[in-house]
């Protein structure tokens, strides 16, 4: 993962870290900086992303290096309805 992010920063030229402004932190604010470089070599990474992302989340990002994916909803119910979408497997969880 970290091979196909230098990768990715050096073929992308444009490439720079904005860090949110912590004071006024929106949960929208959150990404993953793997999450480019990691969904051109694992498609299916980029293909759930789109699908959670179809349910209009408060936010969606790839976890660490690529081995899960996730998104933040404004209700359990809308968690359920995006769970549903994923037939093989898919956890809500409530934030503490």
């Amino acid at each position: 993962a970290y091979r196909l992010l230098d990768e990715w920063k050096e073929a992308n030229s444009l490439y720079s870290v904005n860090l949110p402004d912590f004071n006024n932190f929106k949960a929208s604010d959150i990404y993953n900086d793997f999450e480019a470089p990691i969904s051109v070599a694992c498609p299916s990474v980029k293909e759930h992303l789109a699908i959670l992302k179809s349910f209009t989340p408060i936010a969606c990002a790839m976890s660490g290096s690529g081995s899960a994916v996730f998104a933040l909803f404004e209700t359990e119910a809308d968690a359920i309805k995006a769970q549903s979408a994923f037939p093989d497997g898919a956890f809500v969880c409530n934030l503490l």
